[in-house]
């Protein structure tokens, strides 16, 4: 992109290596540096002036927002969703739309689930359309993003959101006994972090039988449309 060269050749006197991650938003092109360091003064004057130039919808540094032009929107199911500066998502829109398929599918029927490290709602809004989702995080940010978007979002179920440390198993058990009573000796360990736990609670009837699924969602290269590997429906509790 022209962009990234016009930003690169206004730090250049940095001296630093740079890192740009990009995001190709509904409402444009949302970029986050890394490298250059505290920006101030006319450097930042610059780098704004070539956002508005190069028409971003948002430029930051560090995560530090230089300017917001228009707030940069993706989509999950239904849901317009406005990502922190930097925040993971799937590389491509088309490897989030399988995941999510695989995943509504593989808890048709499921009333209330538990999306941990749900992070801005990549799987929360396509399953809160036939769900009550509980999207648990650690990211503030992530999820500051995600009660944003349930909030302008029409025709989902309920969809709440909390921070949890969810990288240790006592923490993953207490989370998941606070939606529905799991002994937490049958747990079978952390996630890490490359991986997401989805839990479902189906009917009345099953609930005794809540569906226990991981998504793994590794940031390796992947050939076409290929996504990470999905176990869905997996282990049962109770």
């Amino acid at each position: 992109l022209p962009a990234l060269g016009a930003l690169a050749a206004a730090l250049r006197s940095r001296g630093k290596p740079l890192d740009f991650l990009l995001t190709a938003t509904r409402t444009g092109v949302d970029v986050d540096m890394h490298g250059p360091g505290p920006i101030d003064g006319p450097l930042r004057l610059r780098l704004v002036e070539l956002a508005t130039t190069h028409d971003l919808a948002r430029l930051s540094n560090h995560g530090d927002v230089l300017i917001e032009r228009r707030a940069p929107l993706v989509r999950f199911g239904s849901a317009d969703v406005s990502p922190p500066p930097g925040g993971f998502l799937q590389a491509t829109e088309t490897a989030d739309q399988i995941l999510a398929r695989l995943v509504t599918g593989a808890l048709d029927g499921a009333r209330h689930v538990a999306d941990l490290f749900s992070g801005c709602g990549t799987l929360t809004f396509p399953l809160a359309v036939a769900s009550h989702v509980t999207a648990f995080d650690t990211d503030a940010g992530a999820l500051s993003a995600l009660q944003r978007g349930a909030r302008q979002a029409h025709g989902l179920k309920p969809v709440r959101a909390e921070r949890r440390d969810l990288d240790h198993q006592l923490a993953l058990a207490i989370v998941i006994r606070s939606i529905i009573e799991v002994p937490s000796s049958t747990t079978t360990g952390p996630a890490g972090a490359q991986a997401v736990p989805i839990v479902g609670f189906r009917s009345a009837r099953r609930a005794a039988e809540p569906a226990v699924g991981t998504v793994d969602v590794h940031p390796h290269p992947v050939v076409g449309d290929q996504v990470g590997r999905v176990e869905l429906p997996g282990q049962r509790l109770g």
